[in-house]
């Protein structure tokens, strides 16, 4: 199979205080964590709309990641089955994007503070979406 190589710039940088991997929760929803996504300046008009209470997800370049396995014990758990990595929500993926859902807590300027993160320190922002009940939430 023939793939390109893809090129992403980050929109902004995340801030959450979270030094190491095991300072960081297994998911953000399970931890009510916060941070701030600092935006480039010349990204902070797209802020326009933006009201805290509103869910937020966050995609993100996971910049520490490690080399992956095609499988593995879900959450490190050697007594849970083996599976296939894209059957888990480990961060060493062979794409590493993450995709978190976080809540909007306050907007200034640039900056937006949110909570529900599960990211380190210093992780690049690669895009901001609004969660949208009737879209984002499971097909019946």
């Amino acid at each position: 199979m023939n793939m390109q190589t893809v090129e992403l710039k980050p929109i902004g940088i995340l801030r959450t205080g979270l030094k190491t991997r095991k300072d960081a929760p297994f998911q953000g929803a399970e931890y009510d964590h916060e941070g701030w996504v600092e935006l480039d300046p010349e990204y902070a008009k797209g802020l326009m709309g933006l009201e805290p209470g509103r869910d937020l997800w966050l995609l993100c370049y996971l910049n520490q990641h490690r080399t992956p396995t095609m499988t593995l014990h879900p959450r490190g758990d050697a007594a849970r089955p083996l599976t296939g990595i894209f059957n888990t929500r480990t961060p060493n993926r062979p794409c590493p994007i993450s995709l978190t859902l976080t809540r909007l807590l306050e907007v200034k300027q640039n900056r937006l503070l949110v909570s529900g993160v599960d990211l380190l320190d210093n992780t690049p922002v690669l895009d901001i979406k609004p969660y949208l009940k009737g879209v984002d939430s499971p097909l019946k």
